[in-house]
Formats: C-alpha cells, sequence, structure tokens
C-alpha cells in the first residue's frame, strides 16, 4: 500500500468519527449512529393560564422532536417563553412569569444554569462573552431596561435603565439597539416609541431616537444592506409601521405605514439586506383561527411590497437566512398544539404541517 492510500484512510477514519457518534447496544457492543444537527429551535410560548411554555427542535435529517426540556431535564420547563438566543455553546431561554433564564447545553438540553431576579426577561443579544437581556414588566416599570450577563460565570453583572417597555435587541456597528416605547401603566398605553442606542466603545452611551406622538410601541429591529436600522411599531387594535432610524436628524422616520402589521411585530432582513420580511393580519394581534395572516416582505430600495404566503392563526415567524425559508405556525389560539410550516422564498409549502408545542412563536436558527 503506498503513502497516498495510507493518508486516505486515514482521513476517511476521521470523517467517520466526525459523522458518526458511538452507542452501546443492549447486547454491550458499540453501534455507530449518525450524529443529528439542529436545523431550527422552535419556541413554544405556551398558554399563559397554563406556564406550559417549551421547546421543540426540528434537526437536519428532517426528525422533529417536541417536549425537548422535558425530556432532557426529567421536568417540564413551567414558564411562558418569550424568546432564545443562541450563545455558542448554550441556548438561552428567556421565561416569563418565573422570571427567569435558562441554560441549556447546545447538544443535549441539559439546563446547565439559571439566572434568576430580572423581570419579564424578552429579547436577548450576544457580545463576545456577554448576553444583554432586555426585560420588560408592564407592572415594574422601574425595573425594566437592558441587563448584562456574563457567560463565563452566568451572572448579572450589570444594569443599563430603560423607559417604558423594552423589547427587540440586536447587535450592529459596535452598538447595541434596543427598541422601546414609553408607557402610562394607568391607561395601559404606550406612547412615544423609540429606539436608543448604546455604544459599547464609549462606556455605554446612550442616544435616544423617538417618534413623538405615537400610541405605538417599537418592538423588533432589523438592518439592511445599506447599514439602516428598521424598526416595527405596533399595538392592539390600530394598524402598525415600519419605521427607519435617522441618526442625523436623531428621531424615526414614519414614512412607511403598513396596514395591521401585527402586534408581535417580528422583522426580519433578508441575508443580503435587499429585503425586511414582516407578517400582517386582519385581526390585528395575530393567533386566531379565524384571522387571516399574510406574511409579506419590502424592497428596501423601491419600498414595493410582495406577499409571500397567506395562512390563518399565524402569530411569529422566522427566516432561516441560510437557505431563505420561512418558517411559522398556526397556534390555534393557544388551545392545542400548534402547527408549523415551512415556506421557501417564493411561498411554496415545504412541509405538509407538523405539530410543535403550545403558542409557537420563534423559529431560530443556530449561528
Amino acid at each position: 500500500m503506498n503513502r497516498f492510500s495510507f493518508k486516505f484512510l486515514g482521513w476517511a477514519f476521521v470523517a467517520s468519527v466526525l459523522f458518526f457518534s458511538c452507542e452501546k447496544t443492549e447486547e454491550g457492543g458499540v453501534e455507530l449512529v449518525p450524529q443529528k444537527t439542529v436545523k431550527c429551535l422552535v419556541v413554544n410560548q405556551g398558554n399563559y393560564s397554563d406556564a406550559n411554555g417549551g421547546i421543540s427542535v426540528l434537526y437536519s435529517d428532517g426528525s422533529l422532536v417536541n417536549q425537548v426540556y422535558q425530556n432532557a431535564n426529567g421536568e417540564p420547563l413551567a414558564a411562558i417563553v418569550e424568546s432564545a438566543v443562541d450563545c455558542g455553546n448554550t441556548w438561552a431561554l428567556m421565561c416569563a412569569m418565573e422570571d427567569k433564564i435558562e441554560f441549556l447545553d447546545k447538544n443535549t438540553f441539559k439546563s446547565l444554569a439559571v439566572v434568576k431576579g430580572i423581570s419579564t426577561p424578552r429579547y436577548g443579544a450576544v457580545v463576545g462573552n456577554a448576553l444583554y437581556v432586555t426585560s420588560s414588566d408592564f407592572h415594574n416599570l422601574s425595573a425594566n431596561g437592558l441587563y448584562k450577563i456574563d457567560l463565563s460565570t452566568y451572572k448579572q453583572t450589570d444594569y443599563y435603565p430603560l423607559e417604558g417597555t423594552p423589547e427587540g435587541v440586536i447587535y450592529y456597528d459596535d452598538c447595541l439597539w434596543v427598541a422601546s416605547a414609553l408607557y402610562n401603566a394607568e391607561t395601559w398605553a404606550s406612547y412615544d416609541p423609540y429606539v436608543c442606542r448604546f455604544q459599547l466603545k464609549n462606556d455605554m452611551k446612550k442616544d435616544v431616537y423617538k417618534l413623538e406622538g405615537s400610541t405605538m410601541a417599537a418592538r423588533h429591529l432589523a438592518v439592511d444592506k445599506n447599514g439602516t436600522i428598521w424598526a416595527s411599531l405596533s399595538a392592539y387594535g390600530m394598524d402598525g409601521q415600519l419605521v427607519q432610524v435617522d441618526t442625523t436628524e436623531r428621531k424615526l422616520d414614519n414614512e412607511i405605514t403598513l396596514a395591521q402589521l401585527n402586534y408581535p411585530g417580528h422583522i426580519y432582513a433578508s441575508s443580503t439586506g435587499d429585503q425586511i420580511y414582516y407578517m400582517t393580519t386582519d385581526g390585528y394581534s395575530a393567533g386566531s383561527v379565524e384571522e387571516t395572516t399574510t406574511i409579506k416582505k419590502i424592497d428596501v430600495s423601491s419600498k414595493n411590497i410582495t406577499t409571500i404566503v397567506s395562512g390563518n392563526g399565524f402569530y411569529g415567524f422566522g427566516v432561516d437566512l441560510a437557505t431563505g425559508d420561512i418558517y411559522t405556525a398556526n397556534i390555534n389560539s393557544f388551545m392545542s398544539n400548534a402547527t408549523m410550516y415551512i415556506y421557501s422564498s417564493d411561498g411554496k409549502q415545504k412541509n405538509e404541517g407538523d405539530l410543535v408545542g403550545v403558542g409557537a412563536c420563534r423559529f431560530m436558527f443556530p449561528n
């Protein structure tokens, strides 16, 4: 056997080790089985009356597993799950009602740590070895803000106060951008939506960009190909908007009004930054089986709007930037397990509809 043959066999062995893992058989031997990789982590919000949120996992081989947390940890999560964040070696679950952030091992989904004391954690962004989390408690506005968690120790290390009800947060251009709005606890109404920029390299210097006179809240953020920050504005019973952050005039431009942009207000930029994806519904808040829901995209340059898919009872959605596929689910009014649908970027349905958990609201894709 020549040197090339030895080298080839060596690489073949390494490849087999990477592609397969070992499992013991019932007879005590060892069997090689293919390792599966996570394609999508489905965040199931759960029903507020039952606190039965959790996660489902779609693997690259097409298999789908529900009640992943309960299977891995031997007990239910017992919380409402608002979102999840890929923290490198872990997933961080933002859990309301229990006011906790649960860190799960990326491979086994076993709980590694729990951070408590952050009231109603909503969304998060990772910068280096830190996770920044928004807190939005309608009953305790003084506790709301941006919290920093050290991912080495799973300890909260800093807190940056924000007025109103902070929601989405993204990291871009060495800054953390947070969507929020002022809030009147007596009337249960938002006003003056704003986007706040924290400059990480300037001691977290804070800049605020407002839209005066609006009664909606800023919900989520995305960055287009030009480096412009987009924010969704929404409120129950009102037509929503997409606006852009004008850093020169230090305000939000409200040039784009999108009828019935739904209440959760999730938005995503395409991988090229040419399109912004968003969702509308004829019932404003989304989630009812009677409501017609559409996922649309707006061209960043021309502002032309295209409908990608239309369905019923959709609540949240996500975009797999690697493939362009769009994920959403009919949540059946939170009364039973949601049905997840996957569409190509041109609206072609790619699955028959798969049952996931209750109130599927976010679809997260590993970094």
